[in-house]
């Protein structure tokens, strides 16, 4: 009695701490599913992107900006003056000219360099800070839902999303190369109504700007960037993994069905010998055709277990090549 009872308080005891071991691991692995996540490390990206925009959007709106400009502007006219016509690209002492009214415009050159600070860009940023607001609450609302649900779909879009992502920064960044633009304009442009006719004429010049300072624009739209490429390596990543596991897993199915497949024609071919030995034994009054019909009915079964095997097994190989593409 006393030795029943200790194997009784022995086997609860086990199973106890088997119980609590597998309780452990269960909670390890739905902690390492948080964690490993791509839909979640997406939406913390995302708190983080939106962060990164808000500062952005602060420079705009309330830092300085300086830039490196220039332009060159020459205005032709035909003149007249001491009795010769001819052309002049920048006439700016002719007075018996056609052309633009060299009083209104004339032909210069300027370089230097140019600062602007925002005045009233406050109330805009404080517009643009509330909708970032909403969108890290419902970014944080989207994880407290995934960590209850870990699915999203996986599909070609991560690599047309990375190359997406990838293309609106250099079109970002073009603004910061520096810029220099061919400009022509024509028509009339006089400061007196009484010779306007003669004061038809066109103008071109070049302008050149080239951003040095932008309050660090480029830097937060970087860091926006390199988070959303962040959040698809890890989608893609982990899209893989499920693709290899799902190959693996239909391989070892494959192997497990080869196994019985060779097993089954193994135990037909042993059906198939003793039927014809039964056959013959029945024609001599050995065995009972109870018995034959018996092993036959066997056969039968293992026939369609065959069978059953061979169409599970397309359905794996069409898994597997699925999977493979």
């Amino acid at each position: 009695m006393i030795r029943i009872c200790f194997i009784l308080v022995f086997s609860f005891c086990i199973l106890t701490a088997g119980g609590q071991q597998m309780s452990h691991d269960l909670s390890y692995y739905a902690e390492a599913a948080r964690n490993y996540s791509p839909l979640l490390h997406d939406y913390r990206n995302q708190l983080q992107i939106e962060q990164a925009e808000l500062r952005r959007l602060k420079a705009l709106y309330t830092r300085s900006r300086l830039e490196l400009n220039g332009d060159y502007l020459f205005v032709p006219v035909l003149t007249k003056d001491g009795g010769q016509t001819s052309f002049r690209w920048n006439a700016q002492d002719a007075t018996d000219y056609y052309g633009y009214d060299l009083g209104e415009s004339s032909g210069h050159l300027h370089a230097g360099a140019t600062w602007t600070q925002p005045l009233l860009g406050h109330s805009s940023y404080k517009v643009a800070q509330e909708q970032s607001r909403i969108n890290m609450d419902m970014a944080r609302n989207h994880i407290r839902l995934e960590e209850n649900q870990l699915e999203r779909a996986v599909t070609e879009q991560y690599r047309l999303d990375s190359l997406n992502t990838a293309a609106s920064l250099r079109s970002f960044n073009l603004q910061y190369k520096p810029r220099l633009d061919l400009f022509v304009d024509g028509g009339m442009q006089t400061g007196s109504f009484s010779q306007w006719y003669r004061h038809f004429g066109w103008s071109a010049g070049l302008t050149f700007t080239w951003t040095l300072f932008d309050g660090r624009q480029k830097r937060w739209k970087e860091r926006q960037a390199e988070l959303q490429q962040q959040s698809i390596r890890i989608y893609r990543d982990h899209a893989e993994y499920q693709r290899s596991m799902r190959l693996c897993q239909c391989l070892s199915e494959l192997e497990k069905y080869d196994r019985r497949e060779k097993a089954l024609t193994e135990l037909l071919a042993g059906y198939e010998r003793v039927l014809s030995d039964y056959a013959r034994e029945v024609e001599a009054g050995q065995v009972s055709v109870l018995d034959y019909l018996t092993v036959l009915r066997n056969k039968i079964q293992t026939e369609r277990d065959a069978l059953l095997m061979r169409t599970n097994r397309q359905l794996v190989i069409a898994a597997y090549n699925y999977w493979n593409h």
